[in-house]
């Protein structure tokens, strides 16, 4: 008798998976067409070699801060997306931003 059940539990669910996979055939997501996906420039800057401190508490607006640097590229159309530090420690900050025609 547990056997039967077993085994009508498992035609069930094949039955029903059978089912449902012919309906969702239509919802598969074409695929990606070369050139399709957004192509980045990528840049760091070092503190060292911009001339920069990397300690930000109470610096980040002077000069050799950040903050002016991250205004300049900004104007120029990077974003930065990752930092490399500890603490008030900033030693790198790197930048994206879309990749121009002329850099593909």
């Amino acid at each position: 008798m547990r056997g039967t059940k077993l085994v009508s539990g498992i035609l069930v669910s094949l039955g029903i998976g059978c089912a449902v996979g012919a309906t969702t055939s239509s919802f598969v997501v074409p695929p990606a067409q070369a050139g399709s996906a957004k192509r980045w420039e990528a840049m760091c800057v070092s503190a060292g070699a911009a001339n920069l401190q990397p300690r930000v508490s109470g610096r980040e607006n002077e000069p050799d801060g950040w903050n002016p640097m991250l205004a300049k590229m900004g104007a120029e159309g990077w974003e930065p997306f990752a930092t490399n530090g500890e603490g008030i420690l900033i030693q790198s900050i790197c930048f994206k931003r879309p990749a121009s025609e002329l850099n593909r």
